[in-house]
């Protein structure tokens, strides 16, 4: 498949594959007029580093979960990758609690202060305000 495809395809800017390749993040192998050419490897790249993206993984942990996911296995591979993805899913679990919290209790607010309940749920809007996450370390 050619860029364009793969743009359209994978509902991406081509100047996005085009930066993610000149950062390293892929490799785009090129055929002899020297045209992109996307293999099952790339697109299977391409389509992890989408999903990365969407948890708002850094480009430098991006790059880093490729190259383990491409690296022969080996227990000290294995062990090191296990602890790495390990510590990121927990703090993505992590902000994603915290983000469903913050947007429960605004769903609580809202439901508050409609019909012009403000002055009369005051009291409650600030206990609502005032709650935070319990954490379960």
């Amino acid at each position: 498949m050619r860029i364009d495809e793969v743009s359209k395809k994978l509902n991406i800017a081509k100047s996005q594959i085009r930066y993610y390749e000149k950062i390293g993040l892929i490799k785009i192998p090129r055929d002899t007029n020297q045209y992109r050419y996307f293999d099952d490897t790339t697109m299977i790249n391409l389509k992890m580093i989408m999903d990365l993206k969407a948890l708002d993984i850094e480009l430098k942990d991006m790059k880093y979960i490729i190259e383990l996911f491409h690296k022969p296995t080996t227990q000290g591979c294995n062990n090191d990758s296990v602890e790495y993805i390990n510590k990121m899913i927990q703090e993505k679990e992590d902000e994603l609690n915290n983000q469903i919290f913050i947007l429960n209790k605004l769903k609580k607010i809202h439901e508050l202060t409609k019909d012009y309940q403000y002055e009369l749920n005051k009291e409650t809007i600030l206990k609502e305000l005032n709650q935070r996450r319990e954490h379960n370390d």
